[in-house]
């Protein structure tokens, strides 16, 4: 069952262009920067940070969201992005163009709070609860579990 949510999960951060790296502490790992557009006088970058893990014997998936901002200077370029905090929860919608690894442009225009909300539906559809912690050390027991 754990090897179908895992699959599931993969396939819901594919459609979001996050790709898992390897990791000892979690069964997914996310390390993704959205946007780091550099301008003259200054730059700003988003990086978003994604750990889950599942425990099979509680059937619970564990996740730990983490979003960083860095800016600095003045910008001129076609950026925009909000940000809404609610609890502990942090809501981002970010648009921005950036290269991507082959050379190309591309548009970024993403709902970072929408991720947690899917991943909670996958899920529920497994008969699996669903929990945001604050720290990863019960992310990296669930993975151990």
């Amino acid at each position: 069952m754990k090897t179908q949510v895992l699959a599931d999960l993969n396939n819901l951060l594919n459609s979001y262009s996050l790709h898992s790296v390897n990791s000892d502490d979690c069964d997914l790992h996310i390390q993704h920067e959205f946007v780091n557009k550099n301008w003259l006088g200054g730059s700003k970058k988003i990086q978003y940070e994604l750990m889950i893990g599942i425990d099979t014997k509680e059937r619970t998936v564990y996740a730990l969201e983490k979003v960083i901002e860095q800016g600095s200077g003045f910008s001129f370029g076609m950026e925009s992005s909000s940000y809404t905090q609610q609890g502990t929860k942090v809501y981002r919608k970010v648009r921005a163009k950036q290269m991507g690894l082959d050379g190309l442009a591309y548009e970024v225009d993403l709902d970072l709070g929408s991720i947690l909300k899917e991943i909670k539906k996958i899920a529920k559809n497994h008969d699996y609860k669903f929990k945001e912690v604050m720290q990863s050390a019960k992310i990296k027991e669930a993975y151990l579990s």
